[in-house]
């Protein structure tokens, strides 16, 4: 399974077919990507001073005296404890569910993966540091297309994976807190307001194309597709309609291949990433082990139904890659790997969805 989501490129990865509304809607996303975000930087979301990323970043020290690169490395020496006592899910600490949610709401369970990415490349480029992600989605489970912006209070159910890079986030407040000395502004600012202003307007970036792709499934699995209303202040444009046909385009020319699974996914395009190969890159590189496995398949569960659903052919395709996605998940229900890390009613969600997702490759005439 795990070579689907290595960053290499596939030999039949050629003659791909990408929809001609794409450019369009590439520009007129990124457009909209940055009118969210910088009016949310302007004038923050309201968050609750007891977010949980509020409290993160009151028990981080700022350590003033240290330049940005030895700033992010003693951030990433000291946080270890901090994440533990947040329940983050990493290759040393097996975590738990957020059953009431970090950013999306009481009503969505969550899951953060402690990853902590390096240096960015840009971090001496002036004022990149308004747009960095240290809270970035892997999935949920949303498809509304008018980039809400989380505010932990919305009323929706559903399932979301994240990372969080800790030493980043750190850096970002310190360089907001210098942003707002530089500025004089009248009063200090709150936490809160850079954790509504920034950690959260940008995680729409993450956002747009898992929602698409969500779109995209409930489409080939004919759901229905409700409209929601935009949470913005000020008026947004809807592409609903242009993204449902791009995606009908997209589900046409996949018909008419018969494709393995690893063209599959490079042969579904998205908007801010080429495909669903490289949405997939998202997934943090680190050890696997017992402790966080069991999070990297919730990532990992939505596409990995998807392709098998739609992308594997009875009979047909490459066995090796199929029958490693099988490995995978016989050992996963064999091993228990969700075992301990939420309610029974999390836990047996999981568990249901891998029986499922076995049962449907052994109908294809795959498996052992």
């Amino acid at each position: 399974m795990y070579s689907l989501f290595r960053n290499t490129q596939s030999p039949r990865n050629i003659g791909n077919l990408f929809p001609p509304e794409r450019p369009y809607l590439i520009r007129m996303f990124n457009d909209a990507l940055l009118d969210v975000m910088q009016h949310y930087h302007h004038y923050p979301k309201r968050v609750e001073s007891e977010h949980v990323l509020c409290r993160i970043l009151t028990l981080l020290p700022r350590r003033w005296d240290l330049d940005d690169r030895r700033y992010l490395q003693y951030i990433d020496d000291v946080s270890e404890p901090i994440s533990r006592n947040f329940n983050f899910v990493s290759p040393t600490y097996r975590g738990r569910v957020y059953e009431d949610g970090v950013t999306m709401g009481r009503m969505t369970d969550e899951i953060v993966i402690d990853h902590h990415r390096g240096i960015p490349e840009d971090l001496n480029v002036q004022g990149a540091w308004r747009f960095w992600e240290p809270y970035r989605y892997l999935h949920h489970t949303r498809y509304d297309l008018l980039l809400p912006v989380p505010n932990s209070r919305d009323n929706i159910q559903g399932t979301v994976v994240a990372t969080i890079d800790i030493p980043l986030m750190a850096l970002q407040y310190r360089r907001w807190l210098t942003f707002q000395k530089e500025r004089q502004a009248d009063q200090k600012e709150a936490v809160f307001r850079f954790v509504g202003g920034y950690l959260l307007p940008n995680t729409v970036k993450s956002y747009l194309d898992i929602a698409i792709f969500n779109r995209l499934t409930r489409m080939a699995n004919g759901k229905l597709l409700r409209r929601h209303p935009s949470t913005h202040p000020f008026y947004l444009t809807d592409y609903s309609s242009r993204v449902d046909n791009y995606c009908n385009k997209i589900l046409e020319n996949n018909d008419k291949r018969n494709n393995d699974i690893e063209t599959f996914v490079h042969s579904t395009p998205l908007i801010t990433e080429t495909s669903l190969f490289t949405l997939m890159q998202r997934l943090p590189v680190q050890p696997i082990t017992h402790n966080n496995e069991w999070a990297i398949i919730a990532a990992r569960l939505p596409y990995l139904e998807y392709i098998a659903d739609h992308g594997i052919v009875a009979s047909q395709g490459d066995r090796g890659k199929i029958n490693d996605l099988y490995e995978t998940i016989m050992e996963s229900m064999i091993d228990r790997v969700f075992t301990g890390v939420g309610s029974s009613k999390v836990i047996m969600g999981f568990k249901a969805r891998l029986q499922r997702l076995k049962e449907v490759i052994e109908c294809k005439g795959h498996g052992w």
